[in-house]
Order: C-alpha cells, then structure tokens, then sequence
C-alpha cells in the first residue's frame, strides 16, 4: 500500500455520497420501468436513454468527489480519467440505441465508437488495480507457477465461451474484430481486479467492490452483445438487463476510490 494515503471519508461529505446514491437509485427505477414499458408496449420513450447517461454522470460525481479521502493519489486520478471515457461512452451508446431514426451506418460507428472509449477506460482501470503488477511474479506473490495460472485461466476460459457462443452473430452486424478485441480486454480487467482480492493490493472492502464492479461490468456485455446481434425477442429483452449489471458497475467504481475506513480490513 502506498504511504500516501488518504483520510477515510466521513461526515458531510459521505452524506453528499449517500444522498447521490438515493437519486441514482431513484432514476434507475424510473428508466427500469420505461424499458419495460417500451418493450411491452411497444412505445419509443426517449427518457431511458437520458436517464442512463445522467446516472453515469452522477457516479462520475462521486467519483470526482473523493478530494483527499482516496486511497492514494495515483488510484485516484486513474479513476478519474477512467470515468472521462465512461461517462461519453454511456451518453452515446443510451441516444443512439434508442434513435429509431439513426443508419445501421451511424449506429455501427457509435458502437465502435463506444468500444474504443470502453477499452480505453479498461486499460487504465487495470493499470489503477493491477497496483504496479508485483504480485505478477511468483517470486513475488509466494505462488506456484500453477496456482498463479489459476486464476487468469478461469476468466480465459469464460471470456472464449462467451465469445464463441456469440461469434457468428457479432460477424454478421459488423462487430466479430470489435467484439474479439473487447472480449480479451475485459478478461484482463476481470482477472486484474480479482488479483487485487487475492493479492490484498487494497483495503479489504476496496478490493471486494472493484472485483464485483468489474464481474458486474463482464455480465453487462454479454447481455449487451446479445442485444447487439439483433435475434429479435432475446435482444430486446437483454437490452432491458444491461443496466441491471452496469448500474451496479459504475457505482461500484465510484465509490471503489474512497477510503471507507482507518486500517485496511485484511485479518
């Protein structure tokens, strides 16, 4: 852990994070129960897709919030930047997806688009959790070769069944090359941030929050992908689960830069 940590967060400033999480809470209800309004009723009511970037923009609040009850410097500042990238990508995907007006043409950039920006906010997460990577080696970590392997395997092996699951339907909407390079970058943050479990790299409830924040992140695009290959009555129905899986996900991250607590937590 670096020296340069923060103080834990508390009084008016912890109340201001709560009071934020109440109105995204709020707003996911609402826009929850427009997408099922949509789907059931077949309308095209628009406000989902505001209400989704909006609640993007408020974890990115949070997160912007954590002034010097972070964990250290650097973790924050990459959590911040990573949220440059997030909250752009939310805002573009939640108009475009809903814009019954847009081109295949427009709707496969902003798809790309969004992927591009997706990745770039994974690689500086894994960067943020990865903690300088010593515990890469075993050396380092005090593990077998083969218990070290362990880990990213299992995520390996889930990334690939995913993917060869959804290949052929990604290859014929355009996103098979888009879809392939995203699988392998979100396996790495997947196995990144659960490192930062096993390994401590972070107090104990910091660690366990971006673990989840991510696996919820890995869920988010299956149903996501699963919308994109359009096999009608699944896809829509998985594009009313997406944001079951990321709402947890940007909140999670948000708050995964604060210092909850004095002492790490790990016994």
């Amino acid at each position: 852990m670096s020296h340069h940590t923060g103080a834990p967060v508390s009084g008016r400033k912890k109340t201001m994070v709560f009071i934020l999480l109440g109105v995204i809470l709020i707003v996911f209800g609402t826009f929850y129960a427009v997408d099922w309004m949509n789907y059931l009723y077949g309308l095209e009511n628009l406000y989902t897709s505001y209400a989704k970037g909006f609640v993007s923009l408020l974890c990115a609040v949070i997160a912007w919030m954590i002034g010097t009850n972070y964990v250290d410097k650097k973790d924050a500042l990459l959590l911040k930047l990573a949220f440059l990238c997030i909250v752009p990508t939310d805002i573009l995907m939640g108009i475009v997806a809903v814009n019954s007006k847009a081109s295949a043409a427009t709707i496969l950039t902003a798809f790309i688009i969004g992927a591009f920006l997706s990745i770039t906010a994974h690689v500086l997460l894994i960067i943020r959790h990865g903690r300088g990577f010593g515990w890469v080696r075993p050396s380092k970590s005090g593990r077998s070769v083969a218990s070290a392997l362990a880990l990213p395997l299992l995520f390996i092996v889930m990334g690939a069944a995913t993917f060869l699951l959804l290949a052929e339907g990604l290859s014929k909407v355009g996103l098979f090359y888009p879809g392939l390079a995203y699988v392998i970058i979100i396996v790495i943050s997947l196995w990144v941030a659960w490192e930062a479990v096993r390994n401590r790299l972070y107090p104990k409830i910091n660690a366990y929050i971006i673990a989840i924040a991510i696996t919820c992140w890995f869920l988010t695009e299956i149903f996501g992908s699963i919308y994109n290959i359009q096999i009608g009555t699944p896809s829509l129905i998985c594009f009313n689960i997406v944001w079951i899986f990321y709402t947890p996900t940007a909140v999670l991250l948000a708050l995964s830069g604060y210092r909850w607590k004095e002492a790490d937590g790990w016994e």
